[in-house]
């Protein structure tokens, strides 16, 4: 994933970094649960359940156009949103 922080267009749902943190603890859930579909893939073990995205990490995955499909696709954006995280600007009003 080449994308950085500075090229992530933010959904209006995201307005701090709370909102960030709950897209990142939701994708680490989605990321666990889609690598032990895959491990039950790989026994014979058939999943017809797939993990269900919230509207406000769906419309942040489908502005930034983004994928979900392989692990490293999902580690790669983690480590993107982490880093959103740190950086991003706190405004006192």
């Amino acid at each position: 994933m080449s994308e950085t922080t500075s090229t992530f267009i933010i959904p209006p749902q995201i307005v701090t970094r709370v909102d960030v943190s709950r897209m990142i603890r939701e994708l680490e859930t989605i990321n666990n649960e889609l690598t032990a579909i895959e491990a039950r893939a790989k026994v014979g073990v058939k999943t017809a359940v797939q993990p269900t995205i919230s509207p406000r990490l769906g419309d942040f995955l489908v502005q930034n156009k983004l994928s979900l499909q392989t692990a490293k696709q999902r580690e790669a954006l983690l480590a993107a949103l982490q880093n959103l995280k740190n950086t991003a600007p706190v405004i006192h009003m």
